[in-house]
């Protein structure tokens, strides 16, 4: 069962927020494109606010916002295959 009653989209996702988190972890940007799996240019787009991702980006980067570390454990999870 869902935690909520009706389910409703989530509010826009802060990407440049995001992207700082990922600095701490000592991503550069292309790495960080390339972990999401969009071109830097899609990347930079975000961040600048001319495009805001949708589908499995936007489920992927609140994954991330919310708890980083189950996805980087998920990465290495599927690399250690």
């Amino acid at each position: 069962m869902l935690p909520w009653k009706t389910p409703r989209p989530p509010r826009d996702i802060d990407v440049l927020a995001i992207r700082m988190a990922s600095e701490r972890f000592g991503y550069g940007q292309s790495t960080f494109a390339g972990m999401l799996g969009v071109s830097v240019r899609t990347l930079q787009g975000w961040e600048q606010k001319r495009r805001k991702p949708s589908g499995p980006a936007r489920a992927l980067l609140l994954t991330i916002h919310h708890n980083p570390m189950a996805y980087f454990d998920a990465i290495a999870a599927w690399n250690a295959q």
